[in-house]
This record gives C-alpha cells, structure tokens and sequence, in this order.
C-alpha cells in the first residue's frame, strides 16, 4: 500500500493504493456499481479516474470519455489513462469482447440452442420457426442468413440438445 497524490486547481488529494503485476494503480474503495472508484471534489461525486487524468494530462474536452487501456476500470495510473470518445470506448468493449453478446445480452429473447436449432432447421418455415420461439419473422431470417447470433456455430452434440429443447417447445405450441 502506498499513496497515490493528485494535484488539481490548487487542491491537493491523497489515495491509499496498490499497484498489481501489469502496472495498475488500483483503489479497492469508494467504487461504484461500475467499479470505477469515486471522491467528492467541490460536493460533487466524480470517478476518480476523471480527476487523476485531469491533475496528469489537463482538461477533458465536452463529450470525451477517459478510457483504460488496461482495461481495469479501478486502474487510476495515469499511463493507463487515454482520453478518447463515447464510439473509441464501445469499440474498446467489444475488440476487449467484454459487451454483453448472445443469451447474456439481457435483452436476448433466445438461448443458444435455440440459435442452433433455427440455424440448422430446414424443414420449418420462418413464421414457423418464429412462432415457435416467440420472436419476429425478421429475427428468424437474421439468424439464418448468419447475421446476427454470427459467433453461435453448430455441432453434432450441441444439435441433439437444441433438437430435444425445440422439440418441446415444437409440442407447446402446436406445430
């Protein structure tokens, strides 16, 4: 543990901190849901990585992000720190394939047998297959002509689970 001192407009902050393997500066305290740690500078909550950029590098222009290249959002070393934009930030996210894709995509109707399933049927029709598993016509012929669920590939074992699931499913619904 050591302490880590920022500088900004004429106040003077220390942090208790630690460093890990690859060169993180990392407070285990005061973070939010996110995981970014977070002080009160001037009654307003900031996140901490915000400030020690600012004391390092200067002003974050309106509409920046500071972004990590380290991709440890408790890391508040100013080497790890790059100010970029909102699109430079998703991008991070998913070249890092940290975005929530598939069935942990919270908003995903289908779970991955179910892709499998539709991917691999040719005997029902779209509608068919739609109905089947509650989902629009177009997010059938999306998954078949492969673009969306792309990284959900098929296999033998993989089908006979997705062929029994939909199989019960195929009963509930009356097709």
């Amino acid at each position: 543990m050591f302490d880590f001192n920022v500088r900004i407009g004429g106040y003077k902050r220390s942090f208790g901190c630690r460093v890990t393997e690859n060169g993180c500066i990392v407070l285990d305290e005061s973070l939010d849901v996110a995981g970014y740690p977070k002080i009160k500078v001037k009654k307003k909550t900031i996140r901490l990585n915000r400030y020690v950029y600012e004391g390092a590098y200067g002003q974050i222009f309106k509409n920046m992000v500071v972004r990590h290249i380290c991709d440890n959002p408790s890391c508040i070393n100013p080497a790890h720190l790059l100010m970029g934009t909102i699109a430079d930030n998703v991008a991070d996210r998913v070249e890092g394939e940290r975005s929530a894709v598939g069935e942990n995509n919270g908003r995903a109707k289908l779970k991955e047998q179910n892709v499998r399933f539709i991917k691999k049927n040719n005997t029902l029709t779209v509608t068919q297959l739609a109905k089947m598993f509650s989902v629009s016509r177009k997010n059938v012929r999306l998954i078949k002509d492969g673009k969306i669920w792309r990284k959900i590939g098929t296999s033998k074992a993989r089908d006979k689970a997705a062929t029994g699931a939909a199989s019960q499913i195929h009963e509930k619904v009356g097709l």
